[in-house]
């Protein structure tokens, strides 16, 4: 090889050499739904990454949210609280939710990754725990025996549903508390985009579906059946607070196809309420 040759191919490897590498953005698998369609939504809202402090303190609630402070949230927070992250964000995922993974690149205000530093730490964690340890011994603050039934779950439906046959007075108490959840469901995105619609409905029917789900799961016929027929009320009274614009489709998705009909005829003769109000 003569010398300018050699010389050539020394030159070109010490260009190849000193060309900067670039990294392969940083993957972060598992993360919860919650936090998940929280990024999301704050996505969709807000594309540049430039994140308010409410936007910021939606997101903390979500890690917050089941009083665990995982592996991957861990991650996530910490790529998050970087002067700069390139990550592609996986989510925990069921047969019910398999969402495409998520591209984020740039960074957070400086307000927001230190309220992630201040606000996402073992002690605010120790401190959450404890507040759900004293909301489950019992109503807090202002809060109604009513809203607190509601917020225990299955058993809390248990016992909302054992308040309400006692008188019709109280079953419509009961009904109208379970509906007011159900309207808060779908009324917990904010905005009128076609993506903010498609996460109300998808929200509420959601949100019905858990309550039908836990009302059938009581143990006995009796108490079963008075929280399942309270929790097919609840939905429909959802739907006439928020002025019928629940679409049809998701009463043919919460109640099944072939019997979606027939329910909501009995639903709506024990309501008192045109098919009209219901629906689009």
């Amino acid at each position: 090889m003569s010398r300018r040759a050699r010389f050539c191919c020394l030159s070109a490897a010490a260009l190849f050499l000193a060309a900067p590498a670039y990294a392969e953005p940083q993957r972060i698998d598992g993360v919860n739904k919650d936090v998940f369609r929280t990024l999301q939504y704050i996505y969709n809202m807000n594309p540049g990454n430039a994140w308010t402090p409410d936007q910021t303190e939606i997101f903390m609630n979500a890690v917050m949210k089941d009083e665990a402070y995982d592996e991957a949230e861990r991650a996530l927070v910490a790529a998050l609280q970087e002067e700069s992250f390139d990550l592609i964000i996986g989510a925990a995922r069921d047969p019910q939710f398999n969402p495409n993974d998520l591209a984020r690149k740039g960074s957070l205000p400086p307000a927001s990754r230190a309220a992630l530093a201040a606000g996402l730490t073992s002690e605010a964690f120790a401190a959450a725990a404890k507040k759900a340890q004293d909301r489950a011994a019992g109503p807090v603050g202002n809060e109604t025996v009513l809203d607190f039934y509601l917020r225990t779950g299955g058993e809390g439906l248990e016992k909302l549903a054992a308040y309400a046959v006692e008188s019709p007075e109280k079953w419509g108490e009961a009904r109208l508390a379970l509906a007011g959840e159900l309207r808060a469901a779908f009324e917990q995105t904010q905005g009128d985009s076609i993506t903010d619609r498609v996460r109300k409905n998808s929200d509420f029917r959601s949100a019905w579906r858990t309550r039908l789900m836990q009302a059938r799961q009581l143990p006995g016929p009796g108490r079963n059946d008075a929280a399942t027929w309270l929790s097919l009320e609840a939905g429909l009274t959802a739907d006439i607070l928020l002025g019928g614009i629940v679409p049809n489709q998701i009463y043919y998705d919460v109640l099944g196809p072939d019997q979606a009909d027939t329910i909501l005829a009995s639903i709506r003769q024990r309501l008192g309420v045109p098919a009209e109000s219901l629906g689009q």
